[in-house]
């Protein structure tokens, strides 16, 4: 299994890695095909909220230490930029290799973007 999705990692189809990784995450955190209707929904009323939410991470984790990584605006880029893929489609492979694009970025810096 694991050669047929690094070969297909290499070849830029993540599909077969995504499938791999969903499979071993707990029942409840797994993304469900319910959740795109419901994600649909509430995308509008989210979105309007982004810049804020965004604004307000930054902010208060550079107070905490959390996001002392980022240089300048780039907390503010990320997160919003984070949010508004969340939002647009979880299910497309260009979102999953943002996303890993995203880790890479920050474990190159030393940093550990699953803690919490």
């Amino acid at each position: 299994m694991s050669d047929s999705y690094i070969e297909g990692m290499l070849r830029g189809d993540i599909a077969p890695f995504m499938r791999h990784i969903n499979a071993q995450l707990h029942v409840g955190s797994r993304w469900e095909s319910d959740y795109d209707d419901e994600l649909s929904r509430l995308a509008p009323r989210l979105t309007a909220l982004i810049d804020d939410a965004a604004d307000a991470y930054c902010v208060n984790g550079r107070s905490a230490g959390v996001s002392e990584f980022f240089s300048g605006n780039e907390c503010f880029s990320v997160i919003s930029g984070e949010l508004r893929d969340i939002l647009s489609s979880p299910r497309n492979d260009s979102y999953w290799q943002r996303r890993t694009m995203t880790a890479l970025m920050l474990v190159s810096r030393g940093e550990n973007p699953f803690s919490c």
